[in-house]
C-alpha cells in the first residue's frame, strides 16, 4: 500500500456515557450535580449522554438525558456499544455487569470515599452489620480501582487516600 503522509483526525466526536445513581431533574443532589456539571463541561466538545438509574424528570439539557434501570441490561448494552468512554459513579458496576468487562475506556468517579463514609454512618449499627457494611463498600471501591482506566476524585486531599488504596 501507499505510505501514510498524514493522519487525519476523526470527524466524529468522542461519545461519553456518564452514569449516576441519583435522580436528575429540576432539584438534584450532590452526586447528580457533579455528574451534570461533568456532562455539561464535556458536551462542549463531545457527544454526551447522562444516564440515571433512578428518576429522570424531563428538563432541558445540552446533552442527551436517559434513564436506564439496572433490570434493563439490553438498554445499557446499547449505550455501552454507542460509547467510546464510560464515566460512572457509585454502584454502577454491580448494577450493570457489562461495565466490568467492557473494552471501552472506563473512568471511575470516586469522589465519594464510601468505605470511609461507612465507618461513621454505620457506627450505630450492630458490630457485625457495621463491619459487613464497611467491607462491602471497600470491596466495591477496590473493584472500581481494579477495573477502571482513569479515576476522578474531589480534591488534592483525597488523592493520597486513593493512591494508597490503589497500592
Amino acid at each position: 500500500g501507499e505510505p501514510l503522509t498524514s493522519i487525519e483526525p476523526s470527524a466524529r466526536k468522542t461519545r461519553v456515557l456518564i452514569l449516576t445513581g441519583d435522580p436528575i431533574g429540576r432539584k438534584i443532589a450532590g452526586p447528580a450535580i457533579r455528574a451534570w456539571n461533568i456532562a455539561l463541561a464535556l458536551s462542549a466538545e463531545n457527544d454526551v449522554a447522562l444516564v440515571t438509574t433512578t428518576v429522570l424528570e424531563k428538563i432541558p439539557a445540552p446533552f442527551n438525558l436517559r434513564r436506564v434501570r439496572p433490570k434493563e441490561q439490553a438498554a445499557f448494552a446499547a449505550l455501552e456499544e454507542w460509547a467510546d468512554v464510560i464515566l460512572f459513579q457509585g454502584h454502577a458496576m454491580s448494577s450493570f455487569p457489562l461495565l466490568q468487562r467492557t473494552r471501552k475506556i472506563v473512568i471511575a468517579d470516586i469522589y465519594d470515599p464510601m468505605h470511609l463514609e461507612q465507618l461513621e454512618q454505620g457506627r450505630e449499627l450492630a458490630r457485625g452489620t457495621w463491619e459487613l457494611t464497611v467491607q462491602t463498600a471497600t470491596r466495591v471501591l477496590n473493584q472500581q480501582l481494579a477495573i477502571g482506566d482513569f479515576f476522578l476524585c474531589a480534591s488534592e486531599r483525597q488523592r493520597p487516600c486513593y493512591l494508597g488504596q490503589l497500592a
